[in-house]
């Protein structure tokens, strides 16, 4: 991790000493319950920050019905709690600093704060992410306020057309078949890692038609699939989207419209995607060869192509989609290694 995090730690770990210390001049007690409370907020955001790469955020937050995906890690994740819990609850005693040993502790916190202040390293305290976190929560409440007392505002962004497009390349049928593939925590920095981690879609995406600057709507990337499919935000986590989908209008044009589910054992999203309206929602549970009773994304691709060819044959035009799972965080490649197989990151992208 970056030194300033070492920093900022010993520093607030300097600040709650002095408090405590304080405290219990008055009542132990009190001391030892802010040390408590102080120590289980700060340990438990570096435990975040390792195993996420952030302090707690509101994305967190918002996504904690998807725990279930971490299951992978379970036993990891667990023996970290118990050491924020073993490191929290720490005896405390009081002792004679002195009012000199006191004001030189609150120096050198002034110095590193001010330090930190002046260069930006605020952002590596985990007491200002939580601070950060509070005032998220109030700027999406206010938000949400704002966009409930909005009357009529959808006639502001209704289209009934799409005025800017790509003409469709003249060497393609005139109903070809579509495939949309949703690949979950996959980002073009893994495309563009100069490790070729990704070599076949580095070049599946020179020979395409690309699109810089184009983002996901949202996180976690399951919800990104209604914003993808309806070009609309979702209120909350799961909301059904009244807008016109993709498939919508290729159905309108004839299509038969395919969504593979690679999570069928979760109710949640499932549910998510039969409010999608595709012709037909598939899967196959013989195949649950992945992480947190999921389709491998090796058997979550076998199925995509063995059902492209058979819809092939049918003769109708098809949209089919599915959503890759075996990239979530925290996950590890089963199939595949990359170089020597230490970074998990890595195997499960490769």
């Amino acid at each position: 991790m970056d030194w300033r995090f070492l920093l900022i730690a010993c520093a607030e770990i300097l600040a709650i000493a002095i408090l405590t210390n304080l405290l219990c001049g008055i009542q132990c007690w009190l001391g030892y319950v802010f040390n408590v409370l102080a120590l289980l907020i700060l340990n438990a955001q570096f435990v975040v920050l390792y195993w996420g790469n952030t302090f707690t955020s509101m994305v967190m937050l918002a996504n904690l019905d998807s725990i279930h995906a971490l299951s992978g890690k379970f036993l990891v994740y667990g023996v970290s709690a118990a050491l924020v819990f073993a490191f929290s609850f720490l005896p405390v005693r009081h002792l004679s600093v002195g009012k000199g040993g006191t004001l030189a502790g609150l120096l050198v916190l002034a110095a590193v704060y001010g330090a930190a202040a002046v260069s930006g390293a605020l952002d590596y305290s985990p007491y200002y992410a939580l601070y950060e976190l509070c005032r998220q929560k109030i700027a999406m409440d206010q938000a949400l306020e704002e966009a409930n007392a909005l009357a009529d505002g959808e006639n502001e962004f209704y289209r009934s057309e799409v005025g800017d497009y790509i003409e469709k390349p003249a060497g393609l049928p005139e109903l070809p078949n579509v495939i949309l593939v949703f690949v979950e925590g996959f980002s073009q920095n893994i495309v563009e890692d100069p490790r070729d981690i990704t070599p076949n879609i580095r070049t599946l995406e020179e020979q395409s038609i690309f699109f810089d600057n184009y983002f996901n709507h949202t996180f976690a990337t399951y919800m990104g699939l209604s914003g993808q499919l309806y070009s609309g935000y979702q209120h909350d986590t799961y909301d059904v989207n009244n807008l016109v989908s993709i498939q919508d209008v290729f159905r309108s044009y004839g299509y038969q419209t395919t969504f593979i589910n690679t999570e069928p054992r979760n109710a949640e999203f499932s549910n998510y995607l039969d409010g999608f309206d595709f012709d037909d929602v598939i899967t196959d549970e013989d195949r649950l060869d992945g992480m947190a009773d999921t389709l491998s994304d090796k058997s979550a691709f076998e199925l995509l192509l063995e059902t492209a060819l058979e819809q092939n044959e049918e003769g109708t035009p098809f949209f089919l989609s599915t959503y890759s799972f075996g990239t979530h965080a925290s996950f590890d490649g089963i199939y595949e290694q990359y170089g020597d197989g230490s970074d998990p990151l890595l195997n499960k992208f490769y």
